[in-house]
């Protein structure tokens, strides 16, 4: 039987997330200048934890970050790297990142801790 994170992985693969294209990673990376100005992100080194196809990512990469993106979705992940590839790309648990603390300047994950068991660990991580 599988546990809760592996029926997770199967669930987002099965159904990844819709891709918005040019147009919505256009929309990310003028929405986030209010709260990511250009100035915090430049060459700084931000985790998108449940990056899924990777949009959100592109649009700060295109603003000068420099990005890795976490998802649980392997198909996902597949998708996100055709996106960004000069992103570093992992497979991981918002739950249970796999760096130590302090490893990025900034971190964001935009529309995922409600869909875990626990938001307060993941928001914790």
């Amino acid at each position: 039987m599988m546990d809760l994170r592996e029926r997770t992985q199967v669930h987002y693969d099965d159904y990844p997330f819709i891709e918005g294209g040019d147009e919505r990673v256009n929309w990310w990376r003028e929405y986030l200048s209010d709260f990511l100005p250009d100035e915090d992100i430049n060459g700084r080194l931000i985790l998108d934890v449940g990056s899924s196809v990777g949009e959100i990512s592109r649009g700060l990469i295109d603003r000068g970050a420099r990005m890795t993106c976490l998802d649980l979705s392997l198909n996902s992940l597949r998708r996100c790297r055709q996106i960004n590839e000069e992103a570093e790309i992992i497979h991981g648990s918002a739950l249970e990142l796999p760096f130590p603390d302090e490893s990025f300047d900034h971190a964001i994950s935009i529309g995922v801790l409600h869909h875990t068991p626990d938001c307060r660990q993941g928001f914790k991580e």
